[in-house]
C-alpha cells in the first residue's frame, strides 16, 4: 500500500484510503471554515446583491432562491466567539443545553452566528445560529447533525443562517442527516473555493496558514496508516484554489461520503 502512489490510490477500491481521504478532507474543511466565519460572512453581504442582479429569479435554484428571500436579514447578520468564561459561562450553558423543545429566546444575540467555546482553557467550540427572534437552532437539536458527532456543526450554522428552510426540527425525517449533508453539499459549492482562497492567502496572524493546518491534520492522525494519511495531506500542499477545489468536492460528493461522513467523531 505504502508503494503506490497518489494518482494508483484514487480509485475508490480501498476502503481504508477512502476513509482516511474523506476524514482529512472532512477536517480541513470544519478548520477553515471556523477560522474564517467572519470573512465568509463578509464576502456573502459584500456580493449577494451583485450575485441576483446577474441571475434570473426563475434559473435560480431552492436554495439561491431562499437565500435571496432572506438577503435582508443576511446583510445584518453577525458573527461572536463567546469565550467560556465567567462573564459567558450562563449563556453557553444555556445555549448548549438547549434541547429545542422549550420557548427559550436569546436577547442581544439575534441573527448571530455563535462559536460557543467548550471550556476555558480551549478554542474548541460548537457552532450555532440564534434567529432574528432570538430563537437557538442547533444542528444537533434539529436533527441535521448526528449527536456525539464532531463534524461540520460551523457549516451547518451557516446554513441554517443563510436559509431558513434549514431551521425546522427534521427528527421525524427519514435519513435527516443526509437531508442536512445534501444542504452542506450546496453551501460547499457556493462557497468552499472563496473558504479555500482565505486559507491559501491568508493575511490575519491569529490565523493558521493553509499549510499549519495540514501539519496540523497530520499531527492529528499520526496513529492511522501514515504513509496513506502522507499521500493524501501532500496533494494539498501546493496546489491553486481551483484544483483543491475541486478535489474537496469530489470527495465530499461521494456516495460514501454521504453514507459515513455525518457520523466521523
Amino acid at each position: 500500500m505504502s508503494k503506490r502512489k497518489y494518482s494508483e490510490m484514487t480509485g475508490g477500491y480501498d476502503e481504508e484510503f477512502k476513509r482516511l481521504e474523506l476524514d482529512l478532507v472532512s477536517s480541513y474543511i470544519i478548520t477553515v471554515f471556523g477560522n474564517y466565519m467572519e470573512e465568509i460572512t463578509n464576502l456573502i453581504k459584500d456580493n449577494l446583491e451583485k450575485y441576483f442582479k446577474i441571475k434570473k429569479i426563475d434559473e435560480l435554484s431552492n436554495f439561491e432562491n431562499a437565500i435571496f428571500k432572506n438577503m435582508e436579514n443576511i446583510q445584518n447578520l453577525k458573527i461572536k466567539i463567546l469565550k467560556n468564561n465567567n462573564k459567558n459561562s450562563d449563556i453557553i450553558e444555556k445555549i448548549l443545553s438547549y434541547d429545542g423543545t422549550a420557548n427559550i429566546t436569546i436577547k442581544k444575540l439575534e441573527n448571530t452566528i455563535i462559536g460557543a467555546c467548550l471550556d476555558s482553557n480551549s478554542n474548541d467550540a460548537h457552532w450555532i445560529y440564534i434567529d432574528e427572534n432570538g430563537k437557538i437552532h442547533n444542528s444537533y437539536n434539529n436533527g441535521l447533525q448526528i449527536e456525539n458527532s464532531n463534524q461540520f456543526c460551523q457549516c451547518y450554522a451557516l446554513l441554517m443562517a443563510l436559509n431558513p428552510d434549514y431551521r425546522n426540527n427534521f427528527k421525524n425525517l427519514p435519513d435527516s442527516y443526509k437531508f442536512g449533508y445534501s444542504g452542506l453539499i450546496e453551501l460547499w459549492e457556493h462557497l468552499l473555493g472563496s473558504v479555500i482562497n482565505f486559507s491559501l492567502k491568508n493575511q490575519r496572524n491569529n490565523i493558521l496558514t493553509h499549510n499549519e493546518t495540514l501539519k496540523i491534520i497530520y499531527k492529528v492522525n499520526i496513529d492511522e496508516d501514515i504513509n496513506i494519511v502522507k499521500n493524501i495531506i501532500k496533494k494539498y500542499y501546493y496546489e491553486d484554489k481551483v484544483t483543491l477545489t475541486n478535489y474537496f468536492l469530489k470527495v465530499l460528493k461521494t456516495d460514501y461520503a454521504y453514507i459515513n461522513a455525518p457520523y466521523f467523531t
